[in-house]
């Protein structure tokens, strides 16, 4: 039998080297596209971007900084992915990043569930607006809530899952040495 290996502090399979190689030219893509959407909508939201210039709502102030946390976890991750391609440790991803950027995505996630009163849509015109707009503004302010309570539970739940395995490994790896 061949021996048992050490899996240490990696993740998953063997990556190749055009796996890791595209990985970082991809998340420069992801990053240039991440940072043309603010002036470009279009991009990300297609022909609903004219919807939403029509529409009486318009994004709150939180999503700027909710969008430029995002792209400070885009620039981490390319950044860590270069520095691991350069020193030659691609081959596996490594459960220190997986946790790191897993606990570092809580960030913008409570960022967005602070926000007072779940102000995450206003009205253009909230004087002349309100009457007829108030029930539907207050329903996608609660339904954008409610769906970030939700992404924040399931991040919770996997980073817990994976301190959890993590714990569990190193326990059974010092038992056995005993």
């Amino acid at each position: 039998m061949p021996p048992l290996e050490n899996e240490g502090d990696t993740v998953g399979k063997p990556r190749s080297y055009a796996y890791a190689v595209a990985e970082v030219v991809f998340g420069f893509i992801l990053l240039v596209w991440l940072l043309l959407v603010p002036r470009h909508p279009f991009l990300l939201l297609g022909p609903g971007a004219v919807y939403l210039a029509a529409s009486p709502f318009e994004l709150a102030p939180v999503w700027w900084t909710f969008f430029w946390w995002c792209v400070a976890m885009n620039v981490l991750q390319l950044v860590w992915r270069c520095i691991n391609l350069l020193r030659g440790a691609w081959q596996h991803r490594s459960r220190t990043e997986d946790l790191a950027i897993k606990a570092l995505g809580l960030i913008p996630i409570g960022v967005v569930l602070l926000v007072k009163d779940s102000g995450y849509v206003l009205l253009k015109n909230p004087g002349m607006d309100w009457a007829r707009y108030g029930a539907t503004l207050e329903s996608i302010n609660k339904s954008i809530h409610l769906g970030f309570v939700v992404v924040c539970v399931v991040v919770l739940l996997q980073l817990a899952w994976e301190i959890g395995r993590l714990m569990y490994r190193e326990y059974g790896e010092r038992a056995t040495t005993r």
